[in-house]
């Protein structure tokens, strides 16, 4: 390849690298201090912890779909949401999980970046249109929020990103003109249904999209290739489909619709308020922070640059070379879908049902969708593309500082957060000072129990504490751990995780006879002193020392109690 040649890719591959470093700032910053990238109350503990146990599970020869480092003593069905992106980092994360989690985050954000250029860049046939078209679909107001919130399988767009840039080839509906090729279809299909190993949520978009580009002008001839995209994508995603069923619909799920924020709300799917995709600032729907729950940020801001620039294209198609018109009906039927089930406007919904309540009808698939507003992760792509068609009337310069302009608007004027929050792993000194095998019980479903799961990532050993779990059955039925359960100064307000309530009673019926902590295995019984109040301290305190005498071992931590069989 001439210097020629290569100049223009290295200046690419520099503008998408600083972009994605830019926006995702301090992440490289806490590559070197270690900490992890995300609020600390997020789902960033269940995330993390989950790809280092899938990851320590593979290695061990355990099966991965079942818990043995969390929810102990009892093993139960798990699908881990992200096991791609826990693939990703196999390598690192029993060298430094908090770097591991880091890298890919980055790895996802340019990777999603960078096929967003291709897509733009495919599309439009210009370079400058495809910066434009990955600034806006790449480092998006959506995912900062999604790295915010610890929400790692929904950071991984780039499957979702390929998958729409793949429909669109194979369809016909390129603004170039060219013809599909052959594979094209099932390329489409093979990534619609990677999209489902990445996130279920991402499957249902990029196939709803895929319908959307059907209606118009030679529908019968588009028909075969969705027939073929869509054959592809069921082949590809089933399995996985299959298990994340297993694991909500199934007997004894670590997580199901007993506990899964947002499945067993027994109401209708949260909507979404239409002042979310153009209201600059900290707005919200829901408005979690309002909630009690500022580590999961919803956000669907679309950007006015993005939105003006989408509209030019429509409004003035180009009579030659790249066009918008092909892209026109599809996107409007999908941004007429991505509305949500019912319009919200400031917060009041108006009672009046829009066309994707169609989908949650009967036994829809669809109904799975219990967060509809992530659909605006496919309308952020169609906004680029369209953008990045309007942009060709423009210098190549220009486009470059619409470009500029669009980071900008997203990192200063947007409701996602910049610069991102990062969390430090819990400090090691109670964790060094505490017998071999020991947990600590502390618990508290908002903050105790995912600095437990964080801790341990230090020590390596299984805990009782999961994903919005507040304590496993088993456990909270020993006799003495009910006890101590019981000497909380409010159980229902420890056991609610964030700004979701208990769904029933956290310290239930004891069990008759002594404990059997030892017996399952449990080396130790640690009470951190921060994490209780005075009163709950006494009591714990005076309980375990009656079961057990004094404790091994004490400090400005807290006290620890060895077990013996």
């Amino acid at each position: 390849m001439p210097p020629s040649a290569r100049a223009p890719r290295l200046a690419v591959l520099v503008a998408l690298v600083g972009a994605v470093a830019l926006m995702t700032w301090p992440a490289p910053q806490a590559l070197v201090s270690g900490e992890l990238l995300g609020h600390a109350t997020g789902d960033l503990a269940d995330h993390v912890q989950g790809a280092w146990a899938f990851v320590e599970d593979l290695r061990s020869g355990r099966d991965p779909l079942r818990t043995h480092l969390s929810h102990y003593p009892t093993p139960l069905p798990l699908w881990f949401v992200d096991p791609l992106g826990a693939l990703l980092g196999a390598a690192g994360w029993r060298i430094d999980a908090a770097r591991s989690w880091d890298l890919v985050l980055l790895a996802q954000v340019f990777l999603a970046t960078a096929v967003a250029y291709g897509a733009g860049r495919d599309l439009t046939g210009a370079r400058s249109a495809g910066l434009l078209t990955a600034a806006i679909a790449g480092p998006s107001p959506y995912l900062l929020s999604l790295l915010h919130s610890g929400l790692s399988e929904m950071v991984g767009l780039a499957p979702l990103i390929g998958a729409i840039w793949a429909s669109l080839r194979a369809t016909g509906r390129d603004p170039r003109g060219r013809p599909a090729p052959r594979w094209m279809a099932p390329l489409a299909g093979l990534l619609i249904g990677l999209c489902a190993w990445q996130a279920f949520y991402y499957a249902a978009f990029a196939g709803l999209f895929l319908l959307c580009c059907v209606p118009g002008r030679g529908l019968l001839a588009r028909l075969r290739p969705v027939a073929i995209a869509g054959a592809g994508a069921l082949v590809v995603a089933a399995p996985a489909l299959a298990l994340l069923w297993g694991t909500l619909r199934g007997a004894g799920g670590a997580v199901g619709e007993h506990n899964a924020p947002g499945w067993a709300s027994g109401g209708p799917p949260p909507a979404t308020d239409l002042l979310t995709f153009l209201r600059p600032g900290a707005y919200y729907f829901p408005d979690t922070p309002a909630l009690g729950n500022p580590g999961i940020l919803h956000v669907n801001y679309l950007g006015w640059v993005a939105l003006l620039l989408a509209l030019l294209a429509l409004l003035r198609p180009r009579s030659a070379g790249p066009r918008a018109a092909p892209l026109a009906l599809p996107a409007a039927l999908y941004g007429l879908l991505m509305l949500g089930p019912g319009l919200v406007l400031g917060g009041r919904h108006l009672g009046l049902p829009l066309p994707l309540a169609l989908l949650y009808l009967g036994p829809s698939p669809f109904a799975l969708v219990h967060h509809p507003y992530r659909m605006v992760a496919v309308g952020m792509v169609l906004l680029g593309l369209l953008a990045g068609l309007a942009s060709l009337r423009l210098s190549p310069a220009l486009r470059l500082l619409l470009a500029g302009a669009v980071l900008a608007e997203t990192a200063l004027l947007s409701p996602a957060p910049w610069p991102l929050q990062t969390t430090p792993l819990p400090g090691p000194a109670a964790w060094q000072e505490r017998p071999r095998g020991g947990s600590g019980l502390a618990p508290d479903a908002t903050a105790q129990n995912r600095r437990y799961q964080l801790a341990q990532l230090r020590h390596g050993r299984a805990v009782p504490y999961g994903v919005n779990v507040f304590l496993p059955d088993a456990l909270a039925e020993d006799a003495l751990v009910n006890g101590l359960l019981r000497d909380l100064d409010d159980p229902r307000a420890r056991a609610r995780n964030r700004d979701v309530p208990a769904r029933r009673d956290p310290v239930p019926a004891a069990r008759p006879g002594p404990s059997q902590l030892a017996e399952w295995g449990f080396g130790a019984l640690i009470l951190h002193r921060d994490a209780l109040s005075p009163a709950e301290w006494a009591r714990a305190d005076q309980r375990l020392r009656a079961a057990w005498g004094p404790p091994t071992r004490t400090g400005s931590w807290g006290a620890a109690w060895t077990l013996r069989r």
